[in-house]
């Protein structure tokens, strides 16, 4: 029998976000009503540029190397430092002042602050020449959690850890396959906009690893309740923070309770239990530039402190200021998860911002059963894209419950819950495959997902399914291992391939580039508990290789890891021992494509495209690295340029069968693909 849910009882929970910003001084919270806060957005930045080696801008601008590497290696901007990095004109913010703004924090991705403006003073700000627009800020109502009856738990299958009550959530979306994999999200950095952190003290959260937590109210690093706060200020945040990342055996176990953890308390109960956009858009930007991979957000925006409110037409993805964070978060890198929304049985009716964004990973809210929750907002957004794009359990959802006392537990409703199932899943895929801009993060999440076929705006693409999208993009590469054989003579290579299908063990090759324009392609020999080895040449220096894995299906289906390979390729960090992604020179400018046909038996085509005009040279090599063959070292044109090879050398002699490389110059950046060449 299902559980029913009175719609009395449901939890239309819209929560949280983060941001600098100061207690408000003689605002509304006080009672004063002779002023408002606004978005002041201006119009440029004068006197701020970019010409510093990166390095010293991004300690300047306080931006970390963990998010200088996630730029570089998933961003989609050619510079890792750029105009919206770079802070609010100094001078613009002393004229605001002057003219009596109380400004309370500010938006470098938005070019824009929040303040408290006085009535009088409205119409002067806003014909300054450099003020752009005025808008109020945003808020949103807070309802609180509320305990929900238990729901049937499913026979246990054999795990490696006892879930306790919440296996019936993270088996819905299969986590405990993954966990079994020993995937659990280490090195994946989570940030969570929340009310507040109870987590001292808690045997949940014994084994996270917080690397940091502020509190934007008070100014200081206690997220949990301080004096002032209200009773319930940390409850939500505290719930959603056990459903990703806590971990007690025989009770709860998040998806990614091995991953690491940026925590901003944001939220402030007194004052009316509102919650200010503004807050959000700073928070994003703290955890961007602190490194976070992933961002879990169960919140949403539809009204403001003074009207007008958003209207569902503002839900194109473009024109909600949280949204437009959200997008620039995931531009730079950052995989941003937020709840659709409670709002399908009120007047607003569809979906909150910011989960309208098209680099959103929108969350829905079914139940045990896998049915659409009542509360859980349906799309499509206001430009008719599909939303939510994925949902996850919702109802009687298992979490910590910091209102009653000791290591104690509830179940509660709200689609605040199935963001947090679905940002762990993000987590998990990104630990498998780090190498994944934000946009084939959620594609994973979607094409695996059990609606993918036919989607729908109350279930998106469906339930997600953790293994499916962990393996969406072939099988996953870690462990690698280097050391010197004395038995063979030789460099040993070792990596653990796991595959969600069997590989064929004949068919997994290691294939190189150094930075002479060397290649090689070498055969693996497997070795026992999915670990193949490679027998490297003793010439072969690891500190000036990169490389990348080819691997075979017993179907026939190939893959390549790094995924995206020959443009995306590992190598050894500066002591052997690490692996790291190298996502080449200035990505997003010169793309090359894998050639096509490919095997071929006659000829196949090259492309490859160009961002303007550059000299370009395509050789062909051999997978013992003797050039082949010149087709082209001239300059070319900006856009898709193709090239075709028929299959012989520069004397015009046919080659004989077997792998070939082929490199493209561009410039000073360079590519590489691998083709077979069939008689």
């Amino acid at each position: 029998m299902r559980h029913p849910i009175h719609p009395a009882r449901i939890l239309t929970a819209a929560l949280l976000a983060a941001a600098y910003i100061l207690p408000l001084a003689g605002s509304a919270q006080t009672g004063e009503t002779s002023s408002r806060r606004y978005w002041i957005f201006l119009t440029d930045k004068p006197g701020n540029g970019l010409g510093k080696a990166v390095q010293s801008t991004a300690k300047e601008l306080d931006i970390s190397l963990r998010a200088l590497e996630r730029r570089q290696k998933r961003g989609s901007g050619k510079e890792l430092i750029d105009w919206y990095d770079l802070p609010v004109s100094p001078s613009y913010r002393y004229r605001l002042e002057a003219l009596g703004a109380a400004i309370h924090l500010e938006s470098r991705w938005l070019n824009g602050v929040s303040a408290q403006i006085p009535s009088g003073s409205l119409e002067e700000i806003r014909k300054l020449p450099f003020v752009k627009a005025i808008r109020p800020v945003g808020s949103a109502p807070l309802p609180l959690p509320r305990e929900e009856a238990a729901v049937p738990r499913p026979p246990a299958k054999i795990t490696t850890f006892d879930y306790g009550p919440s296996y019936t959530q993270d088996r819905q979306i299969n986590i405990p396959a993954v966990h079994d994999l020993g995937l659990n999200g280490e090195g994946v950095l989570i940030g969570m906009l929340d009310t507040g952190f109870d987590h001292q003290g808690r045997t949940v959260f014994s084994q996270m690893d917080i690397k940091a937590e502020y509190d934007f109210y008070g100014q200081d690093s206690v997220t949990a309740n301080q004096e002032g706060d209200a009773a319930n200020q940390h409850n939500h945040g505290t719930m959603t923070l056990s459903v990703i990342g806590g971990f007690q055996e025989g009770q709860l176990i998040g998806p990614a309770y091995g991953a690491g953890f940026l925590l901003g308390k944001t939220e402030w109960e007194p004052s009316e239990m509102k919650i200010e956009e503004d807050n959000w858009v700073a928070g994003i930007e703290w955890m961007e530039r602190e490194g976070a991979d992933v961002v879990s957000s169960s919140l949403g925006y539809t009204t403001f402190d003074s009207g007008p409110d958003y209207s569902t037409s503002d839900l194109d993805g473009n024109t909600c200021v949280t949204t437009r964070a959200a997008d620039r978060a995931a531009s730079k890198g950052v995989v941003v998860v937020n709840s659709a929304g409670n709002e399908r049985l009120n007047s607003w009716g569809t979906l909150v911002s910011p989960a309208d964004g098209d680099s959103v990973i929108a969350a829905g809210a079914v139940d045990f059963e896998g049915d659409i929750m009542p509360f859980s907002s349906p799309g499509p957004t206001a430009d008719g894209r599909i939303k939510p794009d994925v949902v996850a359990m919702g109802g009687s959802v298992y979490t910590a419950y910091p209102s009653l006392k000791g290591n104690s537990f509830a179940y509660v409703n709200g689609t605040s819950f199935s963001c947090p199932l679905t940002a762990g899943v993000c987590a998990l895929v990104l630990q498998a495959h780090p190498e994944l801009n934000p946009m084939e993060v959620g594609e994973a999440l979607r094409r695996t997902a059990d609606r993918s076929t036919n989607p729908n705006n109350n279930y998106g693409w469906g339930l997600i399914d953790a293994e499916k999208a962990v393996f969406y993009y072939g099988p996953v590469c870690r462990n690698f291992s280097s050391y010197w054989s004395e038995s063979e003579q030789a460099n040993l290579l070792e990596v653990e391939i796991l595959s969600l299908n069997d590989l064929d063990p004949d068919s997994v090759y290691f294939s190189y580039a150094l930075t002479d324009s060397t290649f090689g392609r070498i055969s693996g020999i497997a070795a026992g508990n999915d670990t193949f080895r490679f027998r490297l040449p003793s010439t072969l220096q690891l500190n000036n290789l990169a490389f990348y894995i080819e691997t075979r299906e017993a179907g026939g289906e190939t893959h390549t890891n790094p995924f995206g390979a020959p443009e995306r390729l590992y190598s050894f960090d500066a002591s052997g021992g690490s692996v790291i992604i190298n996502p080449g020179d200035q990505p997003g400018e010169f793309t090359l494509y894998q050639n096509y046909p490919n095997p071929f038996n006659s000829s196949t085509t090259i492309s490859f495209d160009l961002p303007g005009t550059l000299p370009v040279k395509l050789t062909i090599y051999s997978v013992r690295g003797r050039r082949i063959a010149t087709l082209i070292d001239r300059e070319l044109g900006a856009g898709k340029n193709t090239i075709r090879w028929n299959g012989t050398d520069d004397s015009g002699a046919e080659v004989g069968p077997g792998v070939y490389f082929y490199l493209v110059k561009a410039g000073s950046v360079r590519r590489h693909g691998t083709m077979i060449y069939l008689k």
